[in-house]
């Protein structure tokens, strides 16, 4: 059994309806209640009230999941069993470190709402405790997603860090924002409940979202119940109703073990989802970004780099909330022991000036505001003041110039590194004319610029972000003496990926990347990292960037599956592509290699041919010449077939003719002197012989006797005494010769089986070379 009061200004029937709607299962009971101000820390006493007080039978008990942020919740979770973390693993978990750390001291003013806030650190942690456990009676639970339309303030912070720390994901927006895109924001996260900032901006959406949307419930943060014009049969509960709610289960389970058995408590994890944030929507429907408790964890832990604020320093919030800028901003103010104040557009300039803040957390248009406003009072004033400001301003301009110049924070887009000639030429001259402006420039600050620093009452730094920071915006409040620091970031990045140091203020610049974050240029078509000083697409990687769009991370897997099999597609067509490539370049070499083989055999048939024709010519294309001494007389006997060049046979009967008519020509002549001669010829042919046999054949290989071999050499011209036919036969021999250019050559081939006669072969010069 659960026991659960009501705040006593909650009426029978709103609390009846509202509960039965909540707890069907449950009986409800009236009694009456005596409220007092130590029960339910009240700010002033209360007459008796009716109200109502809940008894919830269950029929069956069900042990319920109880989401909760480990380091907050670690005074209720520490006897009960459960692991309590010492570190934080959700956003919520800095308020307990915050508490313990500064619990006195004022964390945040809100002088705009009725009424007025100021709450100390403990006060802070006490009411997001309440928050959340009243949520949690109302039937928030784990996972669910809670829209949260309202505009920046106190109450606004206690509801965001109540809903995270009851595990439930909240959905900001601003008031401001037009109610078809509240509605498409809420149908589109799937809320289940509506916390509105005040009754005016739920009467203007009310009846549009009852007819649209379905709500278990409304909280209103700022406002009475009575100031709604229409609510229907939704039931209404006001940001104190869900404070009182949680503070009475909470004292019952803190002085109860028995109402902590019907919970199983499970610790938030760093990489849930905390909070739904959705875009501008300049470039279409506003996408819904899911941030992490990892995420601004990130954020939190690693923002004093860039704003090293200290306890006591005082922050001016002015942006609205659902901006993940200010939203990360203010999460890492609150862990260092500062006071936020709350203003607002209208009261900007004299929240400025009434509370001096240390920094200011705005957007580049809040600076150009401010910079408008000093020159419009410039320009207003008399001839000699506005002459002495703008004189100033000049000379504080170039003395800043010069001063970047020899501190090595110009910035410049020219890539070429200068030679250190001309580097220290530069910063000698850079530091000589900024000593003589220096008297200048601080006779400036102290007639003209301190005003201006009374009235803008920046002490330490603005930061500038969620927009590019114009550059005489940027030189104008270096020359003032206010430092403004830019920065670069996005929704989807929790927003911060780099800001400028407040040691390294490099003007024209957003400054170094923030800790374990790594970006790079990339181009926008090819991927490519681009050089320095290109334009290009901002790739980002680090703990702060997003989980994904909510929804469209599903149609993100899908088409993540669709690219994927693209892309298998794109392989296997690839590799078929490269297979078929493969066996087209086999069979080619394939081919090659048969039609070289081919061309091999053909050409060792051919050379084959060749020697057999070759063979076949050196026996049966020869001139057959027999040279024998008989009775004084040499005789050429030729047997050449038809194939022999017609001049060689002409030549060769034509010898036989001559050497016929010669010898018997000579026969009447002298016989000593035709004797003489056969000798001599008999005599020189056989040495010949010898000679030639010796050279060609070698005679230990061969069981027969050398063949013999007469050469036969360029005829002598016919003496007188023989006829015309041999002197025609002579010339005819000798041109023949003289055509072929070589002397005929007598070879002897061995004897053929059944001839009687050895045969003595003339072979052409052409063809000698293939014969040998």
């Amino acid at each position: 059994m659960a026991t659960i009061s009501l705040v006593p200004k909650l009426s029978s029937s709103d609390c009846g309806q509202a509960l039965q709607f909540l707890f069907p299962n449950c009986k409800f009971r009236s009694t009456q209640l005596f409220h007092h101000r130590k029960c339910h820390g009240r700010r002033a006493g209360l007459p008796q009230n009716r109200g109502f007080r809940v008894s919830c039978l269950s029929k069956t008990d069900e042990v319920q999941i109880r989401r909760y942020s480990p380091f907050l919740e670690s005074a209720l979770l520490h006897g009960n069993g459960t692991l309590v973390a010492d570190e934080w693993q959700a956003v919520p978990d800095i308020w307990r470190t915050s508490a313990e750390k500064y619990g006195d001291r004022v964390a945040l003013t809100d002088p705009y709402h009725d009424p007025p806030s100021n709450m100390t650190y403990k006060q802070l942690e006490q009411e997001i405790l309440d928050f959340s456990e009243g949520l949690r009676i109302v039937g928030v639970k784990p996972v669910e997603k809670i829209a949260l339309f309202a505009d920046n303030s106190c109450r606004w912070l206690v509801a965001d860090q109540g809903i995270m720390a009851t595990g439930a994901i909240n959905v900001a927006r601003g008031s401001r924002s037009s109610v078809e895109e509240l509605i498409q924001i809420y149908n589109h996260s799937e809320s289940v409940a509506l916390a509105v900032d005040s009754p005016e901006l739920f009467n203007r959406i009310a009846e549009p979202f009852c007819s649209k949307v379905v709500m278990k419930f409304v909280i209103l943060l700022w406002g009475e119940k009575s100031s709604l014009a229409s609510r229907g049969n939704i039931p209404v509960f006001n940001y104190k109703d869900i404070l009182d709610l949680g503070r009475e289960n909470r004292k019952r389970m803190l002085n109860s073990n028995d109402a902590r058995k019907y919970y199983t408590h499970e610790a938030i994890n760093s990489n849930d989802i905390a909070t739904l944030v959705y875009t501008s929507g300049t470039t279409g429907n506003p996408k819904g970004v899911m941030l992490t408790h990892r995420n601004l964890l990130h954020q939190i832990r690693n923002l004093w780099d860039v704003v090293p604020a200290e306890i006591g320093d005082r922050f001016l919030s002015m942006l609205p909330p659902w901006h993940a800028y200010e939203r990360a901003a203010e999460y890492f103010t609150f862990t260092n022991g500062i006071e936020q104040v709350y203003t607002t557009v209208k009261n900007l300039k004299d929240d400025l000036r009434h509370y001096h803040p240390n920094y200011v957390v705005s957007v580049p248009l809040v600076y150009e505001t401010l910079y408008r406003g000093i020159q419009k009072q410039i320009s207003t004033s008399s001839k000699a003041r506005k002459l002495i400001a703008l004189s100033f301003l000049s000379i504080s301009s170039a003395y800043m110039e010069f001063k970047r110049i020899y501190e090595g924070t110009y910035l410049t887009r020219n890539q070429k590194q200068p030679s250190y000639y001309a580097s220290l030429v530069d910063w000698i001259g850079a530091r000589i004319v900024a000593a003589i402006l220096w008297p200048l420039h601080v006779m400036g600050t102290k007639l003209v610029y301190s005003k201006i620093h009374s009235a803008i009452g920046i002490s330490k730094a603005g930061i500038s972000a969620g927009g590019s920071l114009p550059a005489h915006i940027d030189k104008f409040f270096e020359a003032i003496g206010v430092k403004l620091q830019n920065g670069y970031g996005l929704t989807e990045s929790s927003p911060a990926v780099a800001a400028r140091r407040p040691n390294c203020n490099v003007l024209g610049s957003v400054g170094h990347p923030l800790q374990h974050t790594e970006f790079k240029v990339v181009d926008s078509e090819t991927g490519e990292v681009l050089p320095r000083g290109s334009s290009g697409i901002v790739n980002v990687r680090g703990p702060q960037v997003m989980k994904g769009y909510y929804k469209i991370e599903e149609l993100e897997d899908k088409l993540r599956e669709q690219e994927k099999q693209l892309l298998e597609y794109k392989f296997r067509v690839v590799q078929e592509k490269q297979l078929l490539e493969d066996k087209l370049r086999e069979q080619e070499k394939q081919l090659l290699e048969d039609k070289l083989r081919e061309q091999e055999k053909q050409l060792l048939e051919d050379k084959l041919r060749g020697q057999e024709n070759q063979l076949q010519c050196t026996q049966l294309f020869a001139d057959v010449v027999r040279v024998t001494p008989h009775e004084g007389k040499t005789r050429i006997r030729d047997e050449i077939t038809n194939d022999v060049d017609p001049s060689i046979l002409r030549a060769s009967n034509s010898l036989n003719r001559w050497m016929s008519q010669g010898s018997t020509s000579l026969r009447g002549h002298d016989s000593l002197h035709e004797k003489r001669r056969k000798r001599e010829f008999k005599s020189g042919e056989t040495e010949n012989f010898h000679r030639l046999s010796t050279s060609l054949y070698d005679n230990k290989s061969r069981k027969s006797d050398p063949p013999k071999i007469a050469r036969i050499t360029r005829p002598s011209k016919p003496t007188a005494t023989q006829g015309p036919k041999s002197r025609i036969a002579y010339h005819e021999l000798n041109t023949h010769f003289t055509n072929y250019k070589t002397q005929a050559t007598l070879t002897h081939t061995r004897p053929i089986p059944n001839t009687p006669k050895p045969k003595i072969l003339i072979i052409p010069s052409s063809i000698q070379s293939n014969i040998h």
